[in-house]
């Protein structure tokens, strides 16, 4: 089977997905990757975190400490509303040096 590889390049860079190519032309992963890779074609990185735009993704992380340091909101709570991990959120104020609050069981 003849695969069209500049269509497959087209649909990647139109927004469909690996995995949905792979169903569509009934080939392995590995070979839409090749066809890709081989066309030229940017592959978007995987998981959640590259799916948000880096410049929104940091102004919401700065929103988030500033409550934390305006307010007295817990890290699990202002993350949550900013769609944002808590891990991220400690790992920000650390690398701010901003004095983590301990509550009543010594989280925060």
């Amino acid at each position: 089977m003849e695969l069209d590889r500049i269509k497959i390049a087209e649909q990647y860079t139109n927004g469909a997905s690996i995995r949905a190519l792979v169903s569509e032309y009934g080939v392995s992963y590995s070979t839409i990757n090749r066809v890709l890779h081989k066309q030229g074609v940017d592959l978007r990185k995987q998981g959640a975190y590259s799916k948000r735009d880096k410049e929104t993704t940091t102004a919401t992380i700065q929103k988030a400490i500033d409550l934390y340091v305006k307010t007295n909101a817990k890290v699990t709570v202002i993350a949550k509303t900013a769609g944002i991990a808590p891990s991220t959120l400690y790992d920000h104020l650390r690398r701010q040096r901003i004095t983590l609050r301990k509550n009543n069981k010594g989280r925060n």
